[in-house]
């Protein structure tokens, strides 16, 4: 009987590897975003991360340690940019100021010029000759929701006018050590003269943080209510990030997304400035990297940092008096320290001294150029300048963002979707592309069409859920 040949072990094993070596590559092949992206091949860079939360190669940086001013991690730290609303934390600088001075109380009431009240939005639509508002008022509407007419209110009452207070503010960040800043006016909207770096902001939020601790717990402030309408933070960190003490967020088109944060966690405090995000959410991811990185840092060398109790926490726990009217602890607080020398590492230190003359407006601009602005953002020198009327036709849209692919524009029209369509209904989703000054196209995120007065409408309930966005004509 003859025995029936036997395919051999070695041969099946070899064929089911060349299957799997196959397989495993037409795998590879088509999941890879390359394959997935064959329209955006400018985007999808091999050796780089497939996704960035802020422009690399144009943003700007920065963790120091709240004590010392030492700084553990830098990016463009020193590179020129538009700050935005983070403007608002001078104009905070100055107020705390004039309450420890006893100038006002924080029951003081300001009168609301129609100057200030034709401020563009984002804003508490005060009404001229009408509306007070108390410097307690103010301030948390300044910290929760940035009003930019508060910010005008509250302007005018300490300088007068809001340009005398433009060099009022530019006059007390040079007496900090923040030379590379210049103010013009009080909001943060687009402003040629409007220029900062990520160092002067870090100097400023110290020095808020240790020369006015008595008032450092309004940033934790999560909403406050203004004729029956709450209104919640846009630092969405509070409450999220382990030690958040919160500080100031920004955005206009011409800045990107911006974000100062403090961090207190046991007696190490840290600041974090991030300027340029792509988004409001990508820009808490990358604040929220750049902090753990450090905070892992300092759990294997403690020395890195100061282990002080920040003054503000000692604040917390003493039994308060009233003092001129505004809240004064009986134990006193530490002065604020200045930045040490660095050491071996080699680090960059923030500045201290006076500054010199203004800087240039047009030196050393980061990657943010002004283009068309949305038709209610003022244009740069055009502060006085009164809102359009309202226009009946159905030709405006509320606009998220803008960015460097369609792909990510319609991304984020999705989950913003998601969150908010019961505010938007049927709003259609628009992909809006338009050139930068420097020739790159971009790509504008946009629900509409709405009437003026409805865009505004849905931008106004948008913004008191905690959602960024601002009103603009289609056309634009």
């Amino acid at each position: 009987m003859k025995s029936r040949p036997r395919v051999g072990c070695g041969a099946i094993a070899q064929k089911l590897f060349l299957f799997g070596a196959a397989f495993l590559a037409a795998t590879i092949a088509f999941s890879s975003p390359v394959a997935a992206h064959p329209h955006y091949p400018h985007y999808w860079h091999p050796h780089r991360s497939l996704y960035q939360y802020t422009y690399p190669s144009e943003d700007a940086a920065l963790i120091v340690d709240g004590e010392t001013g030492h700084v553990l991690y830098a990016r463009h730290a020193e590179v020129l940019r538009y700050p935005a609303s983070l403007t608002k934390l001078m104009v905070l600088y100055l107020l705390f100021d004039a309450l420890k001075k006893g100038t006002v109380t924080l029951q003081t009431p300001m009168p609301v010029s129609a100057h200030a009240a034709g401020q563009a939005p984002v804003k508490l639509y005060l009404r001229p000759g009408v509306d007070t508002v108390t410097v307690k008022q103010a301030i948390k509407a300044i910290i929760v929701l940035s009003a930019n007419d508060i910010a005008v209110v509250v302007a005018e009452e300490l300088g007068g006018t809001e340009t005398r207070f433009a060099r009022m503010m530019t006059t007390e960040a040079h007496k900090l050590g923040m030379t590379h800043t210049h103010y013009a006016d009080a909001s943060g909207l687009p402003n040629r003269g409007q220029l900062t770096t990520a160092g002067d902001l870090a100097i400023l939020a110290r020095r808020i943080s240790y020369d006015f601790p008595q008032y450092f717990h309004f940033f934790t402030t999560h909403s406050f209510t203004w004729h029956g309408h709450t209104y919640y933070s846009f630092d969405h960190l509070i409450g999220s990030y382990p030690g958040a003490d919160g500080m100031k967020t920004g955005f206009t088109d011409w800045s990107g997304f911006n974000l100062v944060t403090s961090v207190t966690r046991g007696n190490v405090h840290l600041i974090g400035v991030v300027m340029g995000g792509r988004t409001a959410h990508l820009r808490d991811i990358e604040m929220e990297k750049l902090l753990n990185e450090q905070f892992a840092r300092i759990g294997e060398e403690p020395n890195l940092v100061a282990h002080i109790t920040p003054p503000w926490k000692a604040y917390e726990a003493a039994p308060q008096t009233m003092i001129a009217g505004f809240e004064l602890p009986i134990p006193q607080a530490t002065p604020a320290p200045r930045p040490h020398a660095i050491g071996s590492s080699g680090a960059p230190r923030l500045r201290t001294a006076i500054a010199a003359p203004s800087p240039r407006p047009e030196s050393r601009l980061a990657y943010y150029r002004p283009h068309q602005m949305a038709a209610n953002v003022l244009s740069a020198g055009t502060a006085t300048s009164r809102p359009s009327r309202q226009s009946a036709r159905h030709d405006w849209t509320v606009q998220i963002g803008a960015y460097y692919s369609p792909a990510i524009a319609r991304r984020e029209l999705a989950a913003y979707a998601r969150k908010s369509g019961d505010i938007l209904g049927g709003a259609h989703r628009i992909v809006d592309a338009f050139k930068e000054a420097d020739g790159r196209t971009m790509f504008r995120a946009r629900f509409g069409l709405f009437a003026e007065r409805q865009a505004r409408k849905v931008c106004e309930r948008l913004t008191e859920r905690g959602q960024s966005c601002f009103t603009t004509v289609a056309t634009r």
